[in-house]
């Protein structure tokens, strides 16, 4: 009966020796890459705005068009707007007048100088640097100077653009 416990006992050994064993191994690298784009976005807060008086007269609406403009890009951006026609058109076919678009002007909000709107895009915003994670949030203030013109509601269509710098 030694004999069979000894070599019970050797099996035993044998096989915790197996157990123990490791397999071989190679590892190598990869270098993962995300390339993240400069992107823009911007959203104008604004559908219309009306600024009404009577001939010969400076009307004036603070904040009438407010958006925000969200970027990664490191260098910054512009905003800027232009009018799509170089006048104010009427809304009544048969009323022959007209409102020069330079008439309407625009500035930052609260700041002082006023730019007359043209329909080449002008630059109302210049920041340095990304905009913060929920975007930047700014509005801009119009004027008009309405002519003596007939009675009427003048139209025009602006369009306001952001570009990473």
């Amino acid at each position: 009966m030694a004999a069979v416990l000894l070599a019970a006992g050797g099996l035993t050994a044998a096989a915790a020796d197996n157990r123990a064993a490791h397999a071989d191994e190679a590892s190598d690298t990869v270098q993962a890459n995300v390339n993240v784009a400069s992107a823009i976005s911007l959203t104008v807060h604004t559908e219309a705005f009306t600024l009404s008086g009577p001939p010969n007269t400076t009307v004036t609406e603070l904040n009438a068009i407010s958006f925000t403009v969200t970027t990664n890009n490191a260098g910054g951006y512009t905003v800027g707007g232009r009018s799509t026609e170089a006048a104010l058109q009427p809304q009544d076919p048969e009323n022959p007048d007209v409102i020069p678009i330079s008439r309407l002007e625009f500035r930052p909000s609260g700041e002082t100088l006023w730019v007359p709107m043209t329909t080449s895009h002008q630059v109302t915003r210049n920041v340095d640097g990304p905009s913060a994670p929920d975007g930047d949030d700014f509005s801009t203030d119009f004027r008009v100077h309405i002519p003596n013109v007939r009675s009427d509601s003048y139209r025009t269509t602006l369009i306001y653009t952001a570009a990473t710098k």
